[in-house]
């Protein structure tokens, strides 16, 4: 494995990576910077606490209340 990737980025084991081959990388490839992940949803945050009964309630309650107030025009 070290072999494979000292040969594929021509670099020593000792020493590894030149100045020059550094910059020429970060030129290709840009730099060695990982993302953040995404963070959960405001209402993913607010659900987690609750069993999978009490979701389903809030959002069916949520769901009637918004149809009820569509249909009577509240």
């Amino acid at each position: 494995m070290k072999k494979m990737v000292t040969e594929t980025f021509k670099s020593d084991i000792e020493t590894g990576l030149t100045d020059q081959q550094v910059e020429e990388y970060k030129k290709n490839y840009g730099p060695n910077l990982l993302t953040p992940r995404k963070g959960k949803s405001p209402l993913v945050r607010f659900f987690t606490p609750f069993s999978p009964a009490a979701c389903l309630y809030f959002v069916s309650r949520w769901d009637c209340d918004f149809v009820f107030r569509g249909v009577c025009r509240f």
